[in-house]
């Protein structure tokens, strides 16, 4: 029983972990995104 409970653990925390990190990654894709598109409007960039 113990084990079985580790293991249930280690994959909920294995998933808010990918979760997290993607979550992430998609944030930062965004904020490229946004950065480039106003860096059109300001040409002094």
């Amino acid at each position: 029983m113990e084990k079985i409970i580790n293991q249930v653990e280690y994959f909920i925390i294995l998933h808010f972990y990918f979760h997290i990190n993607s979550l992430w990654q998609a944030n930062k894709l965004f904020y490229l995104l946004i950065q480039q598109k106003y860096s059109n409007f300001a040409p002094l960039n």
